[in-house]
């Protein structure tokens, strides 16, 4: 359920940040220390929250912010350096940065994995057949049924 909510604030937060004229300045700059800060003080007034990393690539600049703890009452803050266990929620940022990829042209959704490594996986296959970059995505159960066809092609 944390990292639910932990993804949920990192879409918010990416979606206001990508927004012209909101959270901005009287240059109509967004003031993106303060939409982080707002948000994640917000996120860590539940009493569920433990701690929250953000990560932020804008213009080249990486920013990083971090509240709370990484663990409930050790008093020890997150850094930029802390590792965070994903879980299923991988699938999601796969999916997401799959779909950029897929949108900008740089890949196939039925690619070979391999295609995309150096050197030689014979084992990224199974059943003679190569792991391709939908069944990252998609679970087990349903990679027999192949990439879905439901993205544009434009």
């Amino acid at each position: 359920m944390i990292i639910q909510r932990c993804l949920a604030i990192s879409l918010i937060l990416a979606s206001v940040i990508q927004t012209p004229g909101q959270q901005s300045d009287s240059h109509g700059k967004i003031d993106i220390d303060r939409v982080v800060n707002e948000a994640a003080n917000k996120f860590m007034t539940d009493r569920h929250s433990v701690g929250l990393s953000v990560g932020i690539i804008k213009d080249g600049r990486i920013r990083t912010y971090n509240f709370g703890e990484v663990e409930k009452g050790t008093k020890k803050r997150p850094s930029q350096h802390t590792i965070y266990e994903l879980a299923s929620i991988t699938k999601t940022f796969t999916g997401v940065l799959l779909a950029q990829a897929v949108v900008e042209g740089k890949v196939k959704l039925d690619d070979d994995v391999r295609k995309y490594l150096d050197g030689s996986y014979p084992n990224l296959e199974f059943e003679g057949k190569p792991i391709r970059l939908f069944q990252l995505i998609v679970p087990p159960a349903l990679c027999h049924a192949g990439p879905p066809r439901t993205i544009p092609q434009s």
